[in-house]
């Protein structure tokens, strides 16, 4: 029995990592706020504490022990990041740092959750040997936590994220909960038509987490679903699937945003293996049945 620290309980990663628990895992989470962690669908069935990531990372788990730490809770606001860069970069740098420092002293496997953002999107596909050089405040608090965590902790796993798709389950509203909302609503929805991802049902992906987690693998993996789309076309996919809606997409450009840099093409390719097996996350538009639908919650 394996014991599991999640960092970011509340959080949407860290949801789905709760419903795709393995049975060889007992499991504890962290939270920033516990008024969001009792509003979601995991409040009261696993232990939780509070961790506050711009405070003494070290102090506030001193006597705690786990044989996995996965950290998933971050500032994952891209506009938030560039409105405080230095709260940014004291949550996922500074935070990032401490923990696999803290981790290295308690003999603790670290799993950091990293993203696609830490490219800057001009040559694409992305694997996991080639160099980030991110655009905007977000990505470089990453890239650099991938790097503080490569050099301090002596057992770790970073895994960049490609767009995680998936109805949130009481944590905040993330894309498809939007998308889906403004459908039902008969709201305009504007989708960008040139930033391109490799988006993945976050099931699956919570899925390949976990199986790099318990593996004794170390290094870099990329974790994106095997299909590039740009948010409009994929807009269009899902209104195919619901069987309606396209007439509210309207298709925008980054060139039209002026607030902050963002990459155009950060698709991710995977070329590592996992204990000999290759990763195994489907194309989205392939399982957008369980994109769409709430999953039920697991006794």
């Amino acid at each position: 029995m394996k014991k599991v620290l999640i960092t970011g309980g509340s959080g949407f990663i860290a949801q789905y990592l709760l419903y795709t628990l393995p049975e060889n895992v007992s499991v504890s989470v962290t939270f920033r706020d516990e008024n969001k962690w009792n509003n979601n669908s995991w409040a009261g069935t696993v232990p939780a504490f509070p961790l506050i990531l711009n405070k003494d990372i070290k102090r506030q788990l001193h006597d705690e022990r786990f044989d996995i730490v996965i950290h998933a809770a971050a500032m994952s606001s891209l506009g938030e990041c560039e409105k405080i860069p230095a709260l940014a970069e004291q949550i996922n740098t500074a935070a990032s740092a401490e923990t696999a420092q803290w981790c290295a002293a308690a003999g603790s496997r670290m799993i950091y959750l990293s993203t696609d953002i830490v490219f800057n999107g001009g040559n694409p596909p992305y694997k996991e040997t080639d160099n980030p050089d991110p655009v905007n405040v977000y990505g470089r608090t990453k890239m650099q936590a991938e790097n503080e965590v490569s050099r301090l902790a002596d057992d770790y796993a970073v895994v960049r994220i490609a767009l995680a798709m998936g109805r949130g389950m009481g944590g905040p509203q993330n894309f498809i909960d939007w998308f889906m909302s403004r459908i039902q609503n008969g709201e305009e929805i504007t989708l960008f038509q040139d930033e391109i991802r490799t988006p993945s049902a976050v099931t699956y992906l919570a899925r390949e987490i976990w199986r790099t987690a318990l593996s004794n693998e170390q290094g870099i993996f990329h974790l994106g679903g095997g299909e590039s789309l740009n948010r409009f076309e994929l807009g269009l996919q899902i209104c195919r699937k619901l069987g309606g809606g396209s007439h509210l997409l309207k298709p925008i450009s980054l060139k039209d945003m002026k607030d902050y840099a963002r990459p155009v093409d950060v698709s991710l390719v995977s070329k590592r293996l996992i204990d000999n097996k290759k990763i195994d996350i489907p194309p989205v538009t392939a399982v957008l049945d369980n994109v769409l639908n709430l999953p039920d919650r697991p006794l």
